[in-house]
């Protein structure tokens, strides 16, 4: 699944003329990737901002406002009620991003979505926190993959793991058999970034469906 940038979204969303506006078909979320400040902070700001934006020109309001009424992130534009969900990281060369994922909550298919960017980079302690939190079989992949290949493998499986996460509405623990149930209601997509930013990032999109 290819991830647009967000200027190129914006402007789908606002092509009137190709109903339902440019928004994509049923069952799949809207994405966008866009630059991110340095600071945290600030690209969360900013993050929040540029997905309200998404949802107030997908429903055509003036403007939305991001919540998270029992801790779940949603944005409402009006009547519309959407789900949400944020990515944001710098890498190591200084090539931060963002990643948003943009659902209506109802009528579209989806219960929950999540999305992650993880830098290819691999932890000094790579062995330890694969081994704690990833599923045994992401472990064993990690583990199994040649040296070169083994900071990407461990890139794709943590933000698996971290989209899976979000779209459950679990915070990230040590992995236990119990978690099997959960992840197994969800489905994982490699996401493909454009270029500037695919020799950095890795990006996993999950999906809960209604």
């Amino acid at each position: 699944m290819r991830v647009a940038l967000f200027d190129e979204v914006m402007a789908r969303l606002a092509t009137r003329d190709r109903p339902p506006h440019g928004t994509p078909p049923h069952g799949t979320p809207l994405l966008a990737l866009l630059p991110a400040a340095a600071d945290r902070r600030d690209a969360r700001v900013g993050t929040r901002g540029a997905a309200c934006a998404l949802a107030a020109a997908w429903s055509g309001q003036p403007h939305a406002d991001y919540l998270r009424p029992d801790r779940v992130p949603q944005i409402v534009a009006g009547d519309a009620r959407f789900h949400v969900s944020l990515a944001y990281g710098n890498h190591a060369s200084g090539n931060g991003c963002a990643l948003i994922a943009l659902a209506p909550v109802t009528g579209h298919g989806i219960a929950a979505i999540g999305v992650d960017l993880c830098p290819i980079a691999l932890p000094d302690d790579w062995d330890d926190v694969a081994r704690l939190y990833l599923p045994p079989a992401s472990h064993a992949a990690v583990t199994a993959a040649p040296l070169p290949e083994r900071a990407g493998t461990f890139a794709s499986v943590w933000s698996a793991l971290e989209a899976c996460n979000k779209a459950a509405h679990t915070d990230l623990c040590e992995w236990h058999p119990s978690l099997t149930a959960i992840h197994d209601t969800i489905t994982t997509f490699s996401l493909v970034l454009p270029s500037d930013y695919a020799r950095g990032w890795r990006a996993t999109l999950a999906l809960r469906p209604a």
